[in-house]
């Protein structure tokens, strides 16, 4: 069990779940490119996200719409879009606390 079906099941919020997920991803990136463990943090986040991307809902929503299926086609998009967002939040969350608390620890260490 990984650590996003971990707190999918705590939480029983799946939006929720991949905002934590992608949060915990991005912290856990930049932590490994700022000690020298990578060297490229955009490689290291795409690549351990790529389980949570939507794409085989994508396609099931527009084969779903080109069938006429419409109510079908258009949840899927939904959720899908959702997902995608819950990415995107949860990278800009962890992108953001980081930068902050680095900003925090080099002001000290400057004094």
């Amino acid at each position: 069990m990984n650590a996003f079906e971990k707190v999918d099941n705590f939480f029983n919020i799946t939006f929720f779940a991949q905002i934590v997920a992608s949060f915990v991803t991005g912290i856990i990136a930049m932590l490994f490119v700022q000690t020298g463990w990578g060297n490229n943090l955009d490689t290291i986040i795409v690549s351990a996200l790529m389980g949570l991307v939507p794409g085989m809902a994508i396609t099931n929503s527009f084969r779903d719409l080109m069938a006429g299926h419409l109510v079908a086609g258009i949840s899927l998009l939904a959720q899908a879009l959702l997902t995608a967002a819950a990415i995107g939040v949860g990278i800009f969350l962890s992108w953001r606390c980081f930068k902050t608390v680095l900003s925090i620890y080099e002001l000290n260490e400057r004094r």
